[in-house]
């Protein structure tokens, strides 16, 4: 059973030559909406998923993030432990994300289309636990985005 309701939770993957992302819907421990950020190797056309990055935004990082794919931020960083993700805006709508631990560096662009549907998924998180409107909540993401 728990195996076919983690296939049914809302996912994007983003494929580059050396490297994968999958930003997939969950709740944090704290039965919190949020997002997974899991990173893997590619080499050749095997994506090396038993070895992926995940890293988890809290509550006060997963606004932040959404700041960023909707274009009210340029850079977003957090880490956990030996882990850490950094994630930046650049030219033509592009987003450029690196993980990485003791072991192993993993970066991806995405391309705007699949920016959009990372951002669509980080905000269907971030409403599930808004106490306001779609609307208030796109304000309060601008107002507070902090570095643009």
């Amino acid at each position: 059973m728990l195996a076919q309701e983690l296939r049914q939770q809302a996912k994007v993957r983003v494929w580059s030559s050396s490297g994968a992302l999958c930003v997939e819907a969950v709740d944090s421990a704290k039965k919190t909406p949020t997002i997974n950020l899991e990173f893997a190797l590619k080499r050749g056309k095997q994506t090396h998923w038993e070895q992926k990055i995940v890293i988890q935004p809290d509550e006060r990082e997963l606004p932040l993030l959404a700041a960023l794919f909707l274009g009210y931020r340029q850079h977003v960083s957090f880490s956990r432990d030996e882990k850490g993700v950094e994630i930046q805006r650049q030219e033509k709508s592009r987003v450029y994300c690196r993980a990485s631990n003791a072991h192993q560096v993993v970066a991806i662009p995405i391309e705007a289309g699949d920016a959009y549907r990372v951002a669509n998924l980080i905000l269907s998180q971030l409403t599930k636990s808004s106490h306001c409107g779609d609307s208030l909540m796109l304000v309060a993401l601008r107002a507070n985005a902090g570095d643009k």
